[in-house]
């Protein structure tokens, strides 16, 4: 049987590889022809609508009463700051222009303080009260979701509009389609059997403390693959895009619709997570709003917090 769930696994990271690559080149497609910022078309093309192929197994897990995926994606969140930002940064210098840096990395700032107060009420209304997302604090993310939803929908239809003798390709909504489904199909078999090939090679391995991991990184792997093809065709500004597209959506809109389904628990140690995703958050905006760009000293300090932070969880 494990010989059919190894297969799957591989056949899902094969999928996510060609996805990745598809979404990628009909973003540049798209940028060339519109005047759409890169960053945002990273964001909604790249980043938020390929993450939801990450959502519908949470959402089953979440029906079937499986209610302890919530600290996963804030660790993936973290690896996709720092670890897809730093790395990118130490190969190359990212030029990221200050309206990026003021509005949405300090959206991603204001969001990630807004979870952090939703879900820590005993930091600020007393010890007695309950670490938990309620669903009506499910139904505020959402609507801040909502928010950066038409904020994006506005500038790309202003970019549209302003673009002259636009001619998008008759095959450029096929492929974006292609793309998208190859993607949300590879998520959702990595994420259903993908975690039972992990937790097998580490229980055969005698690392059972690591299973957490396994998680991690499927859930971390298409925003990687995505930034991965990205940085090769030197597209830094949708790399840029698909980190926060994915971010902002998790904060916001996965955990958000989570909750609203069922109120979500929150432990000491996601409490934790969600302070250093906050100081995090602005370190990065530091960095970026001092001289618009990130250079390879930035990389090498979100790595190392990132490695540091690994260490102390895993020890």
């Amino acid at each position: 049987m494990m010989y059919i769930y190894f297969a799957i696994t591989l056949t899902g990271m094969i999928l996510q590889l060609i996805g990745a690559d598809i979404l990628v080149k009909q973003s540049v497609c798209f940028a060339k022809i519109t005047k759409i910022p890169k960053v945002y078309i990273g964001v909604l093309l790249c980043g938020i609508v390929p993450r939801t192929g990450i959502l519908i197994p949470q959402l089953w897990k979440w029906k079937t009463g499986y209610y302890d995926t919530f600290s996963f994606s804030m660790v993936t969140s973290l690896m996709e700051l720092l670890l897809i930002l730093g790395i990118a940064a130490m190969i190359c210098e990212i030029k990221i222009p200050r309206g990026i840096i003021q509005k949405d990395f300090s959206y991603m700032i204001l969001v990630s303080i807004v979870l952090l107060y939703l879900s820590a009420d005993y930091l600020f209304h007393g010890k007695h009260s309950i670490r938990v997302i309620s669903q009506v604090d499910g139904a505020i993310l959402i609507a801040f979701f909502i928010y950066y939803l038409f904020l994006i929908g506005k500038i790309t239809f202003l970019g549209i509009k302003n673009s002259e003798n636009v001619k998008i390709p008759s095959d450029f909504r096929l492929w974006c389609g292609i793309g998208v489904v190859i993607l949300i199909v590879s998520e959702i078999i990595l994420l259903c059997f993908g975690q039972k090939t992990g937790n097998y090679v580490l229980n055969k391995c005698g690392m059972k403390n690591l299973r957490f991991v396994v998680n991690d990184i499927l859930t971390f792997l298409p925003c990687f693959l995505i930034s991965i093809w990205a940085v090769r065709r030197e597209q830094t500004d949708i790399m840029v895009g698909n980190v926060l597209g994915n971010i902002i959506f998790y904060i916001t809109g996965e955990v958000g619709i989570m909750s609203l389904i069922h109120p979500v628990m929150v432990s000491i140690s996601e409490i934790y997570e969600m302070i250093l995703m906050c100081i995090c958050s602005i370190v990065v905006w530091g960095f970026g709003y001092s001289k618009n760009k990130w250079n390879r000293i930035h990389g090498c300090v979100m790595v190392t917090i990132f490695v540091t932070y690994m260490i102390m969880k895993l020890v």
